[in-house]
């Protein structure tokens, strides 16, 4: 009986390796085949278009774009696949680099176009530092307090102006 044992856990030892490493080849195979499709040009973004803009320069908002889409994830995924590409990231990018931009909206154009819809904010107050001799430079403001850009020097009497001292670079500050 003890060889028969033996015999019988070596059988069992030999299947459970047989197993494990089809299982292994089989995520392999898959990894493989995933990344070849996900690397496809048809399932890759091609080009970027912005709508929405009047103040940002749409030049800028596509570089912002484009470089969140540079790059693969895990050195294997590229960024720019229609699959997965970078919404959050590119969506905080865009709220950071161009304070101007209140919402942004990602979508799908065809096959091969990421569409990124901006609304901007519009101005409801002008903040201006206390002039001591030459003239400064002013800034709108949302309804929130939020300086997004600077104001010509006419605008202040068709806006609420704040005279306070402000920050060397004021925008995107409360």
């Amino acid at each position: 009986h003890e060889i028969h044992r033996q015999g019988g856990r070596r059988l069992r030892r030999r299947r459970f390796v047989v197993r494990a490493l089809g299982w292994l080849l089989a995520g392999i195979v898959t990894l493989i085949v995933f990344t070849v499709a996900v690397r496809s040009p048809r399932l890759l973004i091609d080009s970027v278009a912005i709508e929405g803009n009047q103040l940002a320069l749409a030049a800028d908002l596509k570089t912002a774009v484009e470089g969140a889409l540079d790059g693969n994830y895990f050195y294997l995924w590229p960024r720019r696949s229609l699959l997965f590409y970078p919404r959050r990231q590119i969506v905080g990018r865009l709220l950071q680099e161009f304070p101007v931009i209140g919402q942004v909206r990602l979508q799908l154009r065809g096959r091969d176009t990421l569409l990124v819809q901006v609304v901007e904010r519009r101005g409801q107050y002008i903040w201006c530092p206390p002039e001591f001799g030459e003239p400064t430079e002013c800034y709108f403001s949302d309804e929130s307090g939020l300086i997004f850009g600077a104001a010509s020097r006419f605008t202040s009497s068709v806006f609420l102006t704040f005279i306070a001292p402000l920050p060397d670079e004021p925008r995107g500050q409360r």
